[in-house]
């Protein structure tokens, strides 16, 4: 019984890894490029906390998909990342 435990324990730690990484890939481009949340907030028109939702892929909090995916687009357009990959990742 515990190895079933396990192995289910497993297969969700897996899938895990592989949910949306855009955000995460968004939040160090910035970094690298030394922009700031305010910065990008105020270039997306967005609350800081915003910011960091997509940065934490927390999309729900932005409202309907639509919305997340053209701030992602905008966001990944001001960092330099590949706008097609954040949105394929999403």
């Amino acid at each position: 019984m515990s190895d079933e435990n396990d192995i289910a324990e497993e297969v969700t730690t897996n899938d895990e890894a592989e949910g949306p990484v855009c955000g995460e890939r968004l939040a160090e481009a910035r970094r690298k490029l030394q922009i700031s949340v305010f910065e990008i907030a105020k270039e997306l028109h967005l609350d800081d906390f915003k910011v960091r939702a997509l940065e934490s892929n927390e999309f729900d909090v932005i409202g309907a998909p639509v919305f997340a995916k053209g701030h992602l687009k905008k966001y990944a357009q001001l960092v330099k990342v590949d706008e097609a990959d954040v949105l394929a990742d999403y």
